[in-house]
């Protein structure tokens, strides 16, 4: 039986929240950001851009929520 899968919708914040790279984000590699006063699974939002590495202790913006995942760019 097939299951009809849709892409996980996420939701865009007003404005972007700071937050900190707590373990290493990269092209098709999740890793996580301090925000929110906690420690969330985070990838870059940047479905263009094969070229971003975001390091620990980098500072990013939060703008987006997908289930648990934060959604982040770089400062």
């Amino acid at each position: 039986m097939l299951f009809n899968r849709r892409k996980p919708k996420f939701e865009m914040l007003p404005e972007p929240e700071r937050g900190v790279v707590d373990e290493a984000i990269g092209p098709n590699l999740a890793g996580r950001v301090k925000a929110f006063s906690s420690i969330w699974p985070a990838e870059i939002y940047q479905p263009d851009s094969q070229k971003v590495h975001l390091h620990p202790g980098q500072s990013v913006f939060v703008v987006a929520i997908d289930n648990i995942t934060l959604l982040v760019v770089p400062m």
